[in-house]
């Protein structure tokens, strides 16, 4: 009877040293498994404990695989959470081409149109070799308002901005559009006989301020 039940003790710890190599065990995938097994015989006779083995396991810890799409998305919210905040110089830098748009009210309309500003524009920026393409990421946009009073003294703001296109959600519905990531503005006033003259000088010299801060942030 004693030696049946030293046998029976011996197939218990045969089993536990079994489920301790299998790498589908489930202690073994959550790394619960103890460091020591041990197993007590009871001997059915006497009432009494008759062995005691001791059987040190190797403690193992199961990793799966993470998916590709997981590793991508815990990588791009872990960027997106953690971005740093970007200076102007850092806005233009990396930029390697811009498309061109202009907007104009209607009074600087009677002076001068639409396509002579864009076109002055782009040629200041082919002049400094600054890549214009119409499917650009970015654009880089002149903006020139002006109101004239009674003695026809027109007074204009003018602003040239680099936008970009940013996606963004509103009630979990996702948007996009161009926002300005680098802007500067001015306003001056002109008469009548001067004042196409004023407005071309004071585009020039936005389109040359502008260049002159994206050589700044990508030297040739």
């Amino acid at each position: 009877m004693r030696l049946g039940t030293i046998a029976a003790g011996l197939c218990i710890l045969l089993c536990v040293s079994q489920i301790g190599c299998r790498g589908d065990a489930p202690f073994l995938t959550k790394g619960a498994v103890p460091d020591t097994v041990r197993v007590v015989v009871r001997d059915t006779v006497t009432l009494r404990d008759t062995v005691e083995v001791v059987k040190r396991v190797t403690r193992r810890v199961v990793v799966r695989d993470t998916p590709d799409v997981y590793k991508f998305a815990y990588n791009f919210w872990s960027s997106y959470w953690m971005a740093e905040y970007a200076d102007e110089k850092r806005v233009l830098k990396g930029v390697d081409s811009l498309s061109v748009s202009v907007s104009l009210n209607e009074n600087i309309k009677k002076l001068i149109t639409e396509e002579r500003a864009k076109t002055r524009l782009e040629l200041t920026l082919r002049q400094f070799n600054i890549r214009i393409r119409d499917q650009a990421t970015h654009s880089l946009n002149l903006s020139i308002d002006g109101l004239k009073d009674d003695d026809d003294l027109l007074i204009y703001t003018i602003s040239i901005s680099l936008l970009e296109r940013v996606r963004f959600s509103r009630e979990g519905v996702l948007f996009t559009r161009y926002a300005p990531l680098w802007e500067q503005g001015s306003f001056g006033y002109a008469g009548k006989t001067v004042a196409k003259d004023a407005l071309l000088e004071a585009w020039r010299t936005k389109g040359e301020s502008f260049v002159n801060e994206y050589l700044g942030a990508n030297p040739k």
